[in-house]
């Protein structure tokens, strides 16, 4: 596997910047939610509970604005569009890179849809295609089994996966433009 620093070329001079340097350098952030807690599970339940009980107006305004946010603790329509978002965006800059891939996304999920254990299981394997076609860090997750029920460490890793890869694209994009500019007598 390959090491987490990479070398860099800045005005003639070789340095060392992680990827997470490089990539910033490139202003391409991907915001995928990676460290969901048994306790955001407890607060969402709570929450859901309170408005079960009591509704939604009888909150408190702290509450509310927390219940209408992207709580952490629930899987929801914001996530599955967001990771498939995700993937389709990876997936265009790497096949732009010649690393083809071809993925089958929905990016409209709506309040309404429910996802079928189909849709998982295309979104699991969106995700494993886009794993195998580049390089991932030794430390990022393997693609779980099986999303059907899903839980915080599957929701953790495939978004983790996902981070990672569009993190070491970027790095090895802006890695590859600096020495491009830097083998062409630039900056």
């Amino acid at each position: 596997m390959r090491q987490y620093e990479l070398a860099r070329y800045s005005h003639g001079q070789l340095s060392h910047n992680t990827y997470e340097q490089l990539a910033q350098g490139q202003g391409r952030e991907l915001y995928m939610i990676f460290d969901r807690t048994p306790e955001d599970v407890e607060r969402a339940r709570y929450l859901a509970q309170r408005v079960s009980e009591i509704g939604i107006d009888a909150l408190p305004e702290e509450e509310q604005r927390e219940w209408f946010s992207e709580l952490k603790g629930f899987y929801n329509v914001s996530d599955l569009n967001r990771v498939e978002k995700a993937c389709a965006q990876i997936a265009a800059e790497l096949t732009q890179q010649d690393y083809p891939v071809s993925l089958s996304v929905k990016q409209d999920w709506e309040m309404r849809d429910f996802p079928a254990v189909g849709e998982l299981e295309r979104i699991r394997e969106n995700i494993q295609n886009l794993r195998e076609v580049f390089f991932v860090r030794p430390d990022t997750p393997e693609v779980p089994e099986s999303l059907k029920y899903m839980d915080i460490e599957k929701a953790n890793a495939i978004e983790k996966i996902l981070y990672d890869l569009h993190l070491l694209y970027t790095a090895l994009m802006e890695m590859t433009a600096q020495v491009a500019g830097f083998e062409l007598g630039g900056v």
